[in-house]
């Protein structure tokens, strides 16, 4: 499965290319550069993770995984 940058990220999902970043940042624990950096399928799920968690939603019951490549 190809990467997608967290500025194609932000425009699919309709939102600012830098509060995705810095989502990004603080859910995986790491420094993207700029929103041209490339976004993996384990990053976008721990956003997800990260995301549900702070909005005050649970897991779901079933492990959330990235897709095998």
């Amino acid at each position: 499965m190809a990467e997608i940058t967290i500025k194609q990220l932000a425009t699919v999902l309709n939102v600012d290319a830098a509060r995705l970043q810095s989502q990004l940042s603080e859910a995986v624990g790491k420094r993207f550069a700029s929103i041209d950096a490339e976004v993996s399928a384990a990053e976008k799920v721990r956003l997800l993770e990260f995301l549900r968690a702070s909005h005050g939603r649970k897991a779901p019951e079933q492990e959330v995984r990235a897709p095998s490549q």
